[in-house]
């Protein structure tokens, strides 16, 4: 519509900006909808049960490609016995059809129900309320529900009968995923109403749009009242409004800038000036509101919506089958919750029973003032969407084949979308071209639509001599038949309206059918049969043939009056053949065989770009999406896939400057895994690592740093020289001291790949925290030879042989930090070492999991250190490059932006140039001292008190098996079960609970707290010696399992299949290390509960009492203390609290338990055995205590690989994401270079989105309900680096916002975090 566009460039609505928005809630709440929640169910409603399974198979499509989450409910709901019932009774209809599709599979489950009668005749305020009913009421009152209605036949847009109108293609922001699937209208209001869901909060209700309009209006600020309904209006004009529905809101509500919230005082339909004066609905300004068709209900109004649905619906089905009305959810439904509209409706069919069930609740207006929405109700209007005012939205090819401009004429307007053009078709401007496959001599008019159709049939026929033209103006489609084995070419005019008839200056092809008759020299008796004149109509008009494609092409050109044929010949070819109207395709589409060849099509296309993306060789495309469309072929996908794998070794012998070799072993490893060879591609995943490294070493290795990968050789020379008494010591000392870097924007833009391949951007700001420099290194030599490593922790390791050092390093060594920087300095082969040694001690006062590039500034510290220690160069150009390198070699991964934001001192800007050599440009900005203390005064630094979930969930699961699998094993034989009690003939491992009761937990075969069943009792010493998970366990907390018995040893009178588990598990845990040093009895098993995964809280806690030996502990064997945030008490930070020392209460806090002591105390045979189980806990820095058994979080280490695996993929949504943090991050310089702070808190705001984009599990839930508790203080707020916990910005509006934002976070009992002091470092 273009009142909408001009209105929309009016109110200065950003429609590109929305829609972008939405898509990305769209995409996060189907990614992670524990955080993010999406709907619980939605509902199509369609026209013909043919139609339904057509929109399953498009439901099933979207939940495939990402458009709905996998625990989504989606059902397509046909209109009974297709039958015309209005859509408030499809309504109905709907929502019962729901209920019954939740009992069938399994979802509901109600107990003994009541027998209802199918023949009851009882009015629908007798509601029978039977056990069936009550679950299904319960359920519904918990449950968000979105409901599109899509069943109408689209007369006005015939083209998009087959598909149904709601999934015609419409392609915004389609060059945001070039290689994704074409966006449907359907993806589009799947978008804007994702934002929505959050309107219902964690309470039930229901959804309701229509499935030919697009509203455009952020639907996240929709406030929806309790226990009613809510329809949202806009205010329009009155000429507009008086061909649509009026809403009549109360001039008393709640009203802002943003929209209004009024009870509804009246309905009016399609009213006259004079009905709108009379009933006082002109607004002040002259407008009205406008009835959307968007419908919310919830509370008590959803409830007895659906107990009218699911206990009358038949009978008020039945009702309107036999007195062939209609019931209109517009008209009658919803004036049920109008007062106003009572007495008019209790004289509609079933009015009376529409106001007694739903009556006592009220019905809101919610205006939104910036709503503006596209409808698809014509042809036209289609076109106009994508030709107007947004068509710099459009994307005008997609996943399509294009010839060369020599060869063809395809007019840069027109938009193709999933289709095969090849030489010699011309198509028009403004035309739109979807899934087609056109050959031939094909000439396609200016402002034309063409879906669906095959012209390679009718080459074939015609020996390629076939020769088409669509005229400017037209409609062209191809539509199989029940019943047919071929297909059947319908077309018409843009402007032709299918509902007029002739009488009524009705059209066909553009020309009035008088004119028409006359020009093909045929009569109305050809066309219709009804003698009634308002019947002739295009619907009724039986003038489509079903001929060979080759003949219905020309017929459609005489038809159409596009070329003179001989009349006579073509009136008797017409005349002869069968022929139907649109009324009757409408009743005789195949849609199995739609949904077949669009699958087909869809992975033939598919299959042919990714071919010429492989023959060519720059593989610019994301083959993965492109196997994922060509895998939906019948059963040809699987070896399309292994034929493009089979190209891959032409692949190796690209230039790697053009081709790098990261990229092709990628496209291997997505070739291997859609040819279902996982084992080849895991295998192949370690040289895509491997390549990483050595890409980025090569862009940035010169000098001395050859050097570290041939450090075979020079270890030799080095080795080989015997003369060090000659050589005289000499006492160097080196401190380096480095602030920790927050950033605003531009992370990942810095990262590896990405940063060989495409410039990059970051902005970010050197900070001390409390007062102090929190990162710190001191390298002295020493007159012993060798290498003394020591950290802050007291942990020390001394490398007698400094050639001894290599790579790869082993992921648990938690000094591989400083070793790697060993290398990479070079000392390692350096006359340093001939006559001296070095000692090294790293402190990092910072919190483990802060965000604040802790690793990646050490390692640049102890560099920095090194170099000044050898005299060489130690720039901080130098020393960023080198740790970039460092980083690779750790196998971290990482960019370069962590030490760039240490080493350099205040906030920079800082760009990468790709090349041979990597190149760095590093803009200090200089700020007044006033911006710096605004600066200083509205930014809060929080640190969070969470670490990424992801990382330990896995490992905490693996050691809650452990202590549960062997809890089972105790109690089995506790009480006597042997392998053929059947009983428990296998051993299960039991739901995640306290163990309250020292008998142990219920081990029968039904008990619900048996959740799987692992082992037979014959195998438990097998158990032990070939667990699957314990692989991963030594990566996690220490597991000691005591068994003890009489003084400490296991009595010989425990059964012997016990005894040879307990021996097993104890040589399984001692082989690999997973032990604490002598005289330690900790119990590390850990048993956590979900909130306690949530929150990452894992402490360490000493069991009290005597160690397996007997020895009492002494007060030296105790750890060593930490603090609240990690720090450590003898650096004299500022005082925190003693987390561990109020532990218990914290996990009480935080909704988790401990289990301390699970016991079996006395076997049938009177040995005791008990099994310790504590909840671990430790709040730790990065890389300490790794060798106490404190999991070690690398969060940006496992975020990175995720995406620089989908960069590798060329993952195109990632790609402009990382290009728009690049682009946020020069428009963050330009905003502090002017002043404006709270320009830099929108770009924080957007950059914190893209970062969710980026990875969803960068956040979780404590974070969104920090940033929820600081969003009214705060322009803007983010996590600082790859997220997941760690430290947050949160950016005040102003210095007063900022101090009560402080007192409010240090004040509140739910968020449980510490804001620091900081202040910029200036140097």
């Amino acid at each position: 519509m273009d009142w909408s566009s001009a209105r929309r460039k009016c109110n200065g609505v950003d429609f590109a900006g929305l829609l972008r928005k939405s898509w990305y809630h769209l995409r996060l709440s189907v990614r992670h909808p524990t955080r993010v929640p999406t709907w619980d169910a939605i509902v199509l409603t369609a026209a013909s049960p043919e139609q339904a399974a057509l929109y399953e198979w498009q439901l099933e499509r979207a939940k495939r490609i990402g458009r709905i989450a996998k625990s989504t409910v989606t059902l397509a709901v046909p209109d009974p016995d297709g039958a015309r019932i209005g859509s408030g009774a499809a309504t109905l209809h709907a929502i019962s059809a729901l209920a019954r599709h939740l009992i069938r599979v399994g979802l509901i489950s109600p107990q003994l129900s009541n027998n209802k009668d199918e023949n009851a005749t009882a009015s629908t305020n007798e509601l029978t309320y039977d056990n069936e009913a009550q679950a299904i009421i319960e359920l519904f009152a918990k449950w968000s529900i979105l409901m599109l209605h899509a069943g109408g036949d689209s007369k006005r847009v015939p083209w998009a009968n087959p598909m149904g109108k709601v999934f015609l293609p419409l392609p915004y922001l389609a060059a945001d995923n070039p290689d994704g699937p074409v966006p449907l209208l359907f993806d589009h209001i799947l978008a804007i109403s994702s934002n929505a869901r959050q309107a219902f909060k964690n309470e039930g209700g229901i959804f309701i749009m229509t499935g030919d309009v697009l509203p455009i209006f952020d639907a996240s600020t929709i406030i929806l009242p309790d226990d009613a309904s809510c329809i949202i209006t806009v205010p329009i004009t009155v000429d507009i409004a008086s061909n649509h529905g009026v809403v009549v809101a109360s001039r008393n509500g709640v009203m802002n800038e943003i929209y209004s919230l009024s009870l509804v005082d009246n309905l009016l339909q399609k009213p006259s000036m004079e009905e709108l004066i009379e009933s006082e609905a002109i607004l002040h300004d002259g407008r009205t509101l406008l009835d959307t068709g968007i419908i919310a209900i919830r509370g008590k109004a959803w409830v007895e919506l659906a107990m009218l649905a699911y206990s009358s619906c038949h009978i008020v089905i039945q009702k309107l089958l036999g007195s062939r009305n209609e019931m209109s959810l517009y008209e009658d439904l919803v004036a049920a919750w109008v007062p106003a509209k009572h007495e008019w409706l209790k004289q509609r069919p079933l009015g009376k029973e529409l106001v007694n069930a739903l009556g006592g609740q009220k019905m809101f207006s919610y205006c939104a003032y910036g709503l503006s929405f596209l409808h698809f109700g014509t042809s036209s209007e289609v076109l106009d969407h994508l030709n107007g005012a947004d068509s710099s939205l459009v994307g005008r090819r997609h996943l399509c084949y294009v010839p060369d401009t020599t060869v063809c004429d395809i007019a840069a307007s027109a938009v193709i979308l999933s289709s095969k053009i090849s030489p010699g078709v011309s198509i028009g401007e403004d035309s739109l071209v979807y899934d087609s496959s056109l050959s031939g001599r094909i000439q396609i008019g200016s402002q034309s639509i063409v879906v669906g159709v095959n012209t390679e049939g009718a080459c074939i026929e015609t020996q390629d001599k076939m020769e088409f033209i669509l005229p400017n103006r037209h409609c062209l489609w191809e539509v199989p038949l029940v019943g047919c084995m071929g297909t059947i070419i319908i077309y018409c005019g843009l402007q032709d309206n299918p509902k007029k008839s002739a009488e009524d200056d009705g059209t066909f092809c553009g020309k009035p059918w008088r004119k028409v008759l006359l020009d093909l020299g045929i009569q109305e008796t050809d066309l219709w049969s009804s003698p009634d004149t308002k019947d002739k109509c295009l619907w009724t008009a039986r003038i489509f043939p079903v001929l060979s494609p080759s003949k219905m092409l020309s017929l459609g050109m005489w038809l159409m009056g596009s070329r003179f044929f001989d009349c006579k010949d073509m009136i008797s070819m017409w005349k002869s053949s069968r022929r139907v109207s649109l009324e009757e395709l409408h009743c005789s589409i195949d849609f199995p065989r739609i949904c077949e060849a669009a699958r087909n099509h869809h992975a033939d296309l598919a299959s042919g770009i990714a071919k010429a993306c492989m023959a060519y060789g720059l593989l610019g495309r994301d083959i993965s999406q492109l196997c994922d469309e060509i895998l939906q072929k019948d059963t040809s996908g699987t070896e399309i896939c292994k034929k493009l794998l089979s190209l891959c070794p032409t692949l190796e012998a690209q230039n790697p400057g053009v081709l790098p070799r990261s990229r092709a072993y990628q496209v291997q490893v997505d070739l291997l895994r859609a040819c279902r060879d996982d084992s080849a591609a895991c295998t192949l995943e370690q040289k895509i690592w491997t390549a990483v490294a050595n890409e980025t070493a090569s862009a940035v290795k010169f000098g001395s740093q050859d050097r570290i990968f041939d450090s075979g050789e020079t270890n030799c020379k080095l080795n080989g020289n015997s003369n060090h008494e000659n050589i005289i010591f000499q006492s160097r000392k080196v401190v380096v001291e480095l602030p920790v870097r927050v950033d605003f924007v531009g992370g990942w833009s810095d990262t590896p790949p990405w940063s060989l391949e495409r410039s990059g951007c970051v902005l970010n700001m050197a900070i001390k925290l409390e007062g102090s420099l929190p990162i710190r290194t001191e390298i002295e030599t020493t007159e012993h030879t060798g290498i003394l490593i020591i950290d802050d922790a007291n942990n020390q390791l001394h490398i007698k042989d400094p050639g001894s050092i290599c790579t790869p390093f082993d992921k648990d060594d938690h000094f591989r930090l400083v070793k790697s920087a060993l290398l990479v300095s070079g000392i390692v082969h350096h006359k340093i070492l001939m006559g001296s040694g070095i000692r090294i001690r790293t402190w990092a006062d910072v919190p483990r999991g802060s965000g604040l590039g802790t690793s990646s500034i050490l390692a640049a510290a102890v560099v920095k250190g090194l170099l000044s220690l050898m005299r060489e160069d130690e720039s901080n150009e130098n020393v960023a490059r080198i740790v970039l390198v460092l980083e690779q070699i750790m196998g971290t991964g990482g960019g370069w932006q962590d030490q760039i934001g240490g080493l350099y001192p205040g906030i920079k800007c800082t760009y990468s140039f790709p090349g041979q050599l990597l190149r760095l440009q590093v803009f200090p900005l200089v700020l007044s001292p006033q911006l710096v203390r605004h600066l200083e005064q509205r930014l809060l630094v929080v640190f969070t008190g969470q670490v990424d979930c992801s990382a330990l969930t896995s490992l905490l699961l693996l050691q809650e098996l452990v202590g549960t699998c062997i809890r089972c094993i105790l109690y089995a034989f506790h009480h006597g079960f042997g392998p053929h009690n059947t009983s428990i003939t296998t051993a299960a491992l039991v739901r995640l609970s306290p163990l309250e009761s020292k008998s142990g937990p219920s081990m029968v075969s039904n008990s619900p707290e048996i959740s799987a069943v692992f082992w037979h009792l014959p195998r438990l010493g097998e158990i032990t010696e070939n667990w699957a998970f314990p692989i991963t366990l030594k990566k996690a907390c220490m597991v000691d399992v005591l068994f003890r018995g009489h003084r400490g040893r296991v009595k010989s009178s425990i059964p012997a299949t016990l005894k040879k588990a307990c021996m097993g598990l104890q040589m399984y845990l001692k082989r690999r290390s997973i032990c604490f040093p002598a005289g330690e009895s900790y119990l590390h098993t850990v048993a956590s509960s979900r909130r306690a995964y949530d929150q990452n809280v894992v402490t360490s806690v000493r069991q009290q009492g005597k160690d397996v030996e007997g020895r009492s502990r002494t007060a030296t064997q105790e750890p060593k203390k930490r603090l609240k945030g990690g720090k450590s008490p003898s650096r004299g930070q500022a005082p925190c609290r003693d987390f561990r020392s109020n532990w218990k209460e914290r996990l009480r806090r935080r909704g988790a338990w401990a289990l301390d002591r699970g016991r079996c105390d006395r076997s049938a045979n009177g040995a005791l055995a008990e099994v310790w189980v504590t909840v671990a806990t430790a709040w730790m820095r990065p890389e300490q205590d790794f060798g106490m058994g404190i999991i070690e979080v690398r969060l940006a280490n496992q975020v990175l690989q995720k995406v620089v695996t989908r960069y590798l993929r060329r993952d195109n949504m990632l790609i402009s994401s990382i290009k728009r943090l690049a682009a946020l991050a020069k428009m963050g310089r330009e905003a502090l270079m002017n002043g404006d702070i709270d320009e830099v808190g929108d770009i924080m705001q957007e950059a914190w989105r893209l970062h969710q984009e980026l990875d969803p599990y960068c956040s979780n839930e404590f974070v969104d309900k920090l940033f929820a508790f600081a969003d009214p203080y705060c322009v803007g707020y983010k996590l600082v680096g790859a997220g997941g916990g760690g430290f947050a910005l949160l950016l005040a509006k102003d210095h007063c916002r900022a101090q009560e934002l402080r007192r409010a976070l240090e004040n509140s009992p739910d968020l449980d975090v510490k804001t620091y002091n900081w202040s910029i470092f200036l140097g």
